[in-house]
């Protein structure tokens, strides 16, 4: 099938801070001789301005929107994208539920769901954001970047830790499927809830702040009692045995040294597409 890379080194989403600019660029180098990246342009000299709730409101849509044309233009098959922050999800995963006719789950490997809007976001953070645009809510310009909405059976959250309250209500009123860190450890919890839905194909997001600290001390959210880097290489291996991965991410790193190189080609070749 025809694959698109993409690294997109964005820093905005999670605010102020460009450390997600490096992660994205650590992530490309790690895996630079067993992918080929197109690697798109990020400025990393202006302040981000908040507007609409939304810290850096004008950058983030202008680089989803940039994302957009690179896949319009490659129209792939399967994607794999590492990026600075969780908020340039909206476009890869929205193209290929359209692509691949909504036979497809989102399996969420992250410490957080995701699932704010502008007026319930504590930080007013984009990467606080996404998983609600996928599923059709929240602002308008933010939704039109993508290519089509997510059904709530579509999304399976797995690790997932730390949710606000307006988080643990929309799991709630949804009906949103989880997946604890230590049910992880038996990977037939994620394909019992997967073959329920009849989907036959996934989307993997790998939010490093899955993992546990205490293990891995890169993650750019650091969140406690989170998995092991083996449980998650193992789980993955396991999703990629028995479906279809047509897409993946691995994003939010923020390395110290070289210490995480190891964890990100495990996770890679984990996933086996």
């Amino acid at each position: 099938m025809r694959r698109l890379n993409v690294c997109i080194p964005d820093w905005q989403s999670s605010g102020a801070d460009r450390a997600l600019h490096h992660g994205a660029k650590f992530l490309k180098a790690c895996l630079a001789d067993r992918v080929d990246f197109v690697e798109l342009s990020v400025a990393i000299d202006r302040e981000p301005i908040r507007q609409h709730g939304v810290i850096g409101y004008r950058d983030i849509v202008a680089q989803l929107q940039d994302l957009r044309r690179v896949i319009d233009r490659a129209e792939p098959e399967t994607l794999f994208t590492v990026g600075g922050t969780c908020g340039m999800e909206v476009v890869p995963i929205s193209y290929l539920n359209r692509r691949h006719d909504r036979n497809l789950t989102v399996v969420w490997f992250d410490a957080h769901a995701d699932l704010n809007t502008p007026e319930s976001s504590p930080s007013g953070t984009f990467h606080g954001m996404p998983l609600r645009v996928l599923l059709g809510e929240g602002d308008q310009e933010l939704r039109a970047t993508g290519y089509s909405a997510l059904h709530p059976d579509q999304v399976l959250l797995a690790g997932v830790r730390d949710l606000d309250p307006d988080e643990r209500a929309v799991i709630e009123r949804h009906g949103i499927a989880q997946v604890s860190v230590v049910s992880l450890v038996r990977p037939q919890t994620l394909s019992q809830l997967i073959d329920a839905t009849g989907n036959t194909k996934l989307y993997v997001h790998i939010d490093f702040d899955v993992l546990d600290p205490g293990e891995f001390p890169h993650a750019y959210v650091p969140t406690p009692n989170g998995a092991p880097v083996a449980l998650l290489v193992d789980a993955i291996r396991f999703l990629a045995k028995r479906y279809t991965i047509v897409g993946a991410s691995m994003v939010e790193l923020a390395p110290q040294g070289a210490g995480p190189r190891e964890a990100v080609v495990q996770l890679f070749e984990a996933l086996s597409f």
